[in-house]
Order: structure tokens, then sequence, then C-alpha cells
């Protein structure tokens, strides 16, 4: 039954689909040898189903879809999940609840990965978003409709390194007052050119360092909520050259994010 169900895809609740591409009759990894093989319960390649492996052996070039199977109860942490991955290029999350508390360096260096889609991802509980699509230097999507960051504290280096990513949808993207760190969130995003922070709240953060350092083609931020426990925001726009605006509301003071902006930038209060 599973396999007829994958075949015509239509994929079950709590799986993850993804789509690697293979260039060569070899063993490839397709898990991260970082992440805890014992939260899965099974994995289906091209329609067969294997026991979980950090790598598998296909029998042929061209691409490739593995769908990873679980129980809710048992997935902790998506620490590392795929991390280093580099044959990785689309992964999509199916109706998936789990107890995950990390997406810490879940994609990190997955060189070829374009798309993800975790907007049905259960992220209630999750607390840290560090590192997760760091060094995705192809992604050109991510899907987080939907997605609650409620109880994450620190979404470190998040998108750092994504260096083709243009644009991203944060409009649903919501966090609370328990997130204090943005270090170098967006660091060498170096296609990316308009964000909107308004649901991302900086009222408890304390850390802005190279947020945005060396976004070369970024043109507009609007970031609408307080920033007056913000200790440093050094190096935020580091490296910009561009001209370009700041959005704020009139009622914060911003001032210690507006003595960072590049003289080529103007800050326009709303």
């Amino acid at each position: 039954m599973l396999r007829r169900l994958l075949l015509k895809y239509e994929y079950p609740n709590n799986s993850i689909v993804c789509k690697y591409n293979v260039t060569d009759n070899t063993t490839i990894n397709v898990l991260g040898s970082g992440f805890q093989l014992s939260q899965l319960e099974s994995m289906v390649v091209d329609g067969i189903k294997y026991p979980v492996a950090y790598t598998h052996n296909f029998n042929s070039v061209g691409m490739h879809t593995i769908v990873f199977l679980f129980n809710p109860a048992n997935l902790t942490s998506l620490y590392g999940m795929f991390s280093g991955c580099s044959e990785l290029v689309d992964v999509r999350f199916i109706n998936s609840v789990s107890y995950n508390i990390s997406l810490n360096r879940t994609f990190a260096n997955c060189t070829s990965l374009t798309h993800v889609d975790i907007s049905t991802l259960d992220t209630t509980n999750v607390v840290t978003t560090e590192y997760c699509f760091y060094g995705c230097s192809k992604l050109r999507s991510v899907n987080m409709h939907t997605n609650n960051f409620g109880n994450v504290t620190t979404m470190e280096a998040m998108f750092s390194k994504c260096s083709v990513l243009k644009y991203l949808d944060t409009m649903y993207m919501t966090t609370s007052t328990n997130l204090t760190n943005l270090y170098g969130m967006f660091n060498e995003c170096f296609e990316l050119n308009d964000i909107y922070l308004g649901n991302i709240h900086t009222t408890n953060v304390t850390n802005m360092e190279y947020m945005f350092a060396y976004c070369r083609n970024l043109y507009k931020v609007s970031l609408y909520t307080p920033v007056e426990n913000v200790v440093s925001a050094y190096g935020m726009f580091y490296g910009i050259t561009t001209e370009g605006e700041l959005l704020y509301h009139s009622n914060f003071d911003y001032s210690i994010i507006i003595e960072q902006l590049p003289t080529t930038w103007v800050a326009s209060s709303t």
C-alpha cells in the first residue's frame, strides 16, 4: 500500500520527501552524520523500503526520491539532519507533527539544495534555528508559511552564505519576545534585495551584529518592533554600497541601527 501511494505521489503524513541529484554511480550521504537515526522509522528509496542509513548506493545517475518516515513522538531534534548532503536538491515536509526542539544546522552546507518547504512542519517547540541553512549556496526558495517560531531564542546565521537567495517571504514568519540573537542571520546573502521583519520580535534581542553584512544587492529592510535591548549592531550592514532604505516604526528608538546604515541609505519612519 505504501509503495503504491508513493508511486502516485500521495505521500503519507509525518514524512519528509527528499530529492537527490546523483551524478555518478556511488554511495552518497543522504542524512547528516550528526543526526540520530533512531528518530526515523524507515526510508523509502524510489518506492522501495530500506532500513534507515546515513548513506545509500544508487544504481543509476539522475534524480532520485527518498521518503523518510517517522513517529512524531520520536522526532525530537532535527540537528544536522541533512548537514553536508551535497546531492540533496529539494526537501518537503508532509503534515509533520513533532516534538522537535532544534533546527540547528539542519540543512547546513547542502550545496546543491534549491528549495525547502517546512510550512507543514510543527515548529512550536523549536528553540534554535542557528545555522539552519548555512552555506546553502544554491538555495532559491524557502516556504515557511504558517510556521510558528514563538519559542525560538536564537536565529544566528540562519541563512548565512545563502548566496543566491533573492527573496524570503517572512510575512508569516512569526517569533516572540523569547528571541535574543540575530547575529549574522543573513550574512553574505549576496542576492537578497528586500526583507520584511515586521513579525520578527526584536524586543529582547541583544545582538544584531553583521546581520546583513555583504548583502550587496539589498535595498530595503522593514523593521517595526522595538530594539531597545540591542547591545550591539556592529557591522549590521557591513560591505553594502548600494542605495537603500530602512523602514522603521516611529514610536521606537532605532538610533543604534541607524548609526550602522551605509552612507548610501536613508532611514524612514512610518
